[in-house]
Protein backbone atom coordinates (compact mmCIF):
# COMPACT_ATOMS: atom_id res chain seq x y z
CA UNK A 1 0.00 0.00 0.00
CA UNK A 2 1.63 3.62 -1.14
CA UNK A 3 2.39 5.81 1.91
CA UNK A 4 -0.31 8.68 1.91
CA UNK A 5 0.16 11.79 0.15
CA UNK A 6 2.16 14.55 3.20
CA UNK A 7 -0.45 17.34 4.04
CA UNK A 8 2.43 19.66 3.20
CA UNK A 9 2.60 18.56 -0.29
CA UNK A 10 3.56 21.74 -2.44
CA UNK A 11 0.66 22.74 -4.83
CA UNK A 12 0.42 23.72 -7.87
CA UNK A 13 -0.01 27.52 -8.89
CA UNK A 14 -3.43 27.33 -10.97
CA UNK A 15 -3.17 29.16 -14.16
CA UNK A 16 -5.57 32.02 -14.07
CA UNK A 17 -5.61 34.51 -17.31
CA UNK A 18 -6.49 31.23 -19.21
CA UNK A 19 -8.74 29.08 -17.47
CA UNK A 20 -10.52 26.57 -19.23
CA UNK A 21 -13.15 24.24 -17.73
CA UNK A 22 -12.51 21.03 -17.18
CA UNK A 23 -15.10 18.12 -17.89
CA UNK A 24 -16.33 17.50 -14.32
CA UNK A 25 -16.58 14.00 -13.03
CA UNK A 26 -19.55 11.99 -13.54
CA UNK A 27 -20.86 9.60 -11.12
CA UNK A 28 -22.17 6.37 -12.78
CA UNK A 29 -25.59 6.76 -11.07
CA UNK A 30 -26.48 3.00 -11.99
CA UNK A 31 -23.51 1.49 -10.63
CA UNK A 32 -25.91 0.45 -7.45
CA UNK A 33 -29.33 0.79 -5.68
CA UNK A 34 -29.75 4.55 -5.07
CA UNK A 35 -31.43 4.75 -1.19
CA UNK A 36 -32.28 8.33 -0.50
CA UNK A 37 -31.42 9.69 2.57
CA UNK A 38 -34.81 10.65 4.12
CA UNK A 39 -36.07 6.74 3.61
CA UNK A 40 -32.84 5.37 5.44
CA UNK A 41 -33.90 4.11 8.71
CA UNK A 42 -31.65 6.42 11.47
CA UNK A 43 -31.40 3.63 13.92
CA UNK A 44 -30.21 1.02 11.21
CA UNK A 45 -27.77 2.96 9.04
CA UNK A 46 -26.77 6.49 10.31
CA UNK A 47 -26.69 5.29 13.87
CA UNK A 48 -25.25 1.68 13.48
CA UNK A 49 -22.21 0.86 15.60
CA UNK A 50 -20.22 0.15 12.23
CA UNK A 51 -20.45 3.89 11.73
CA UNK A 52 -18.70 4.59 15.10
CA UNK A 53 -21.95 6.38 15.82
CA UNK A 54 -23.74 9.75 15.35
CA UNK A 55 -25.85 10.60 12.38
CA UNK A 56 -23.66 10.67 8.98
CA UNK A 57 -25.04 14.25 8.49
CA UNK A 58 -24.10 15.77 11.71
CA UNK A 59 -20.73 14.57 11.23
CA UNK A 60 -20.20 15.91 7.90
CA UNK A 61 -22.00 19.03 9.23
CA UNK A 62 -19.14 19.45 12.01
CA UNK A 63 -21.47 19.18 14.55
CA UNK A 64 -20.86 17.55 17.92
CA UNK A 65 -17.96 15.89 17.93
CA UNK A 66 -16.93 15.79 14.30
CA UNK A 67 -13.63 16.25 12.34
CA UNK A 68 -13.62 20.41 11.46
CA UNK A 69 -11.58 21.82 8.14
CA UNK A 70 -8.58 23.79 8.24
CA UNK A 71 -10.42 27.25 9.38
CA UNK A 72 -10.69 30.25 7.58
CA UNK A 73 -9.58 33.49 8.74
CA UNK A 74 -11.71 36.25 9.21
CA UNK A 75 -9.85 38.51 6.25
CA UNK A 76 -11.31 35.77 4.11
CA UNK A 77 -14.95 35.99 5.25
CA UNK A 78 -15.67 38.48 1.65
CA UNK A 79 -14.10 35.88 -0.77
CA UNK A 80 -15.96 33.03 -2.25
CA UNK A 81 -15.93 30.45 0.33
CA UNK A 82 -17.65 26.91 -0.25
CA UNK A 83 -18.93 24.93 2.29
CA UNK A 84 -19.98 21.27 2.55
CA UNK A 85 -23.31 20.32 3.45
CA UNK A 86 -25.05 17.18 4.73
CA UNK A 87 -25.18 13.53 3.42
CA UNK A 88 -27.55 12.88 1.07
CA UNK A 89 -28.40 9.30 -0.93
CA UNK A 90 -26.62 7.14 1.59
CA UNK A 91 -26.00 3.60 0.60
CA UNK A 92 -24.80 1.13 3.21
CA UNK A 93 -24.60 -2.29 1.79
CA UNK A 94 -21.85 -5.03 3.02
CA UNK A 95 -19.94 -2.48 5.49
CA UNK A 96 -19.58 -0.13 2.52
CA UNK A 97 -21.14 3.02 2.48
CA UNK A 98 -21.82 5.27 -0.52
CA UNK A 99 -22.90 9.27 -0.13
CA UNK A 100 -23.23 12.50 -1.75
CA UNK A 101 -21.95 15.80 0.02
CA UNK A 102 -23.39 18.47 -2.01
CA UNK A 103 -21.91 21.96 -1.66
CA UNK A 104 -23.91 24.36 0.26
CA UNK A 105 -25.82 27.33 -1.63
CA UNK A 106 -24.75 27.84 -5.63
CA UNK A 107 -22.03 25.89 -7.60
CA UNK A 108 -18.57 26.70 -6.95
CA UNK A 109 -17.17 29.01 -9.86
CA UNK A 110 -14.52 27.79 -12.28
CA UNK A 111 -11.84 29.90 -10.83
CA UNK A 112 -13.01 28.11 -7.45
CA UNK A 113 -12.68 24.96 -9.32
CA UNK A 114 -9.62 25.65 -10.70
CA UNK A 115 -7.98 25.64 -6.83
CA UNK A 116 -10.15 22.58 -6.45
CA UNK A 117 -8.17 20.81 -8.71
CA UNK A 118 -4.57 21.00 -7.67
CA UNK A 119 -5.58 20.44 -4.06
CA UNK A 120 -7.23 17.19 -5.02
CA UNK A 121 -3.70 16.00 -6.32
CA UNK A 122 -2.44 16.27 -2.41
CA UNK A 123 -5.17 13.38 -1.78
CA UNK A 124 -4.05 10.74 0.70
CA UNK A 125 -3.50 7.17 -2.07
CA UNK A 126 -4.81 5.06 0.94
CA UNK A 127 -8.04 6.80 0.60
CA UNK A 128 -11.00 6.29 -1.79
CA UNK A 129 -10.57 10.00 -3.79
CA UNK A 130 -14.01 11.65 -4.38
CA UNK A 131 -15.34 12.41 -7.59
CA UNK A 132 -17.24 15.97 -8.76
CA UNK A 133 -20.85 14.99 -10.04
CA UNK A 134 -21.11 18.04 -12.04
CA UNK A 135 -24.01 20.83 -10.10
CA UNK A 136 -24.81 18.35 -7.03
CA UNK A 137 -21.34 17.97 -4.86
CA UNK A 138 -18.99 15.74 -4.48
CA UNK A 139 -19.52 11.85 -4.48
CA UNK A 140 -17.58 9.16 -2.14
CA UNK A 141 -17.38 5.98 -1.92
CA UNK A 142 -18.32 3.01 -2.40
CA UNK A 143 -15.84 2.85 0.63
CA UNK A 144 -15.24 0.81 3.87
CA UNK A 145 -17.61 2.09 6.64
CA UNK A 146 -15.01 1.99 9.09
CA UNK A 147 -12.68 4.65 7.26
CA UNK A 148 -16.06 6.83 6.96
CA UNK A 149 -14.32 8.96 10.02
CA UNK A 150 -10.95 9.63 7.90
CA UNK A 151 -12.49 10.28 4.44
CA UNK A 152 -14.75 12.92 6.17
CA UNK A 153 -12.09 14.57 7.37
CA UNK A 154 -10.27 14.43 4.29
CA UNK A 155 -12.85 15.67 2.59
CA UNK A 156 -12.78 18.76 4.74
CA UNK A 157 -9.67 19.62 4.74
CA UNK A 158 -9.38 19.40 0.75
CA UNK A 159 -12.35 22.25 0.45
CA UNK A 160 -10.11 24.15 2.98
CA UNK A 161 -7.33 24.35 0.91
CA UNK A 162 -8.93 25.03 -2.23
CA UNK A 163 -10.74 27.73 -0.30
CA UNK A 164 -7.23 28.93 0.77
CA UNK A 165 -5.78 28.29 -2.79
CA UNK A 166 -8.39 31.07 -3.91
CA UNK A 167 -8.25 33.73 -1.80
CA UNK A 168 -4.22 33.31 -1.55
CA UNK A 169 -3.57 33.02 -5.15
CA UNK A 170 -6.70 32.57 -7.67
CA UNK A 171 -8.40 35.98 -6.54
CA UNK A 172 -5.44 38.53 -6.02
CA UNK A 173 -4.45 37.83 -9.97
CA UNK A 174 -9.10 38.34 -10.58
CA UNK A 175 -8.85 41.59 -8.75
CA UNK A 176 -5.17 42.38 -10.19
CA UNK A 177 -7.20 41.55 -13.64
CA UNK A 178 -10.07 43.59 -13.14
CA UNK A 179 -7.66 46.71 -11.59
CA UNK A 180 -6.18 46.65 -15.15
CA UNK A 181 -9.63 46.36 -17.00
CA UNK A 182 -10.91 49.05 -15.12
CA UNK A 183 -7.22 50.87 -15.83
CA UNK A 184 -7.58 50.42 -19.44
CA UNK A 185 -11.30 51.54 -19.83
CA UNK A 186 -10.39 55.12 -18.29
CA UNK A 187 -7.40 55.56 -20.33
CA UNK A 188 -9.46 54.78 -23.82
CA UNK A 189 -12.20 57.42 -21.83
CA UNK A 190 -9.41 59.76 -21.36
CA UNK A 191 -7.74 59.52 -24.77
CA UNK A 192 -11.37 59.88 -26.66
CA UNK A 193 -12.05 63.23 -24.53
CA UNK A 194 -8.35 64.65 -25.69
CA UNK A 195 -8.98 63.83 -29.00
CA UNK A 196 -12.51 64.73 -29.30
CA UNK A 197 -11.57 68.31 -27.83
CA UNK A 198 -8.58 68.59 -30.05
CA UNK A 199 -10.68 68.01 -33.39
CA UNK A 200 -12.84 70.47 -32.33
CA UNK A 201 -10.09 73.23 -31.63
CA UNK A 202 -8.70 72.49 -34.99
CA UNK A 203 -12.02 71.94 -37.15
CA UNK A 204 -14.41 74.31 -34.89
Amino acid sequence: MPPPASSNAVLSRPAIPRLEPDSLERVNEDAARRVDSPTVSEAQEEHAPLLGGGLLSARIRGDEGAFQPTPVSAAQSNSEQITLGAAAQIEIESGQVRFLIPFVGRWPSEHWLSGFRPALQAWPQHLVEPLLDEGRGLQLGPLPATELDEHVRAVKDLVATANRIYVEQIEPELRRQRDEAIRREQEEHRLHAEVEAKLKYLLG
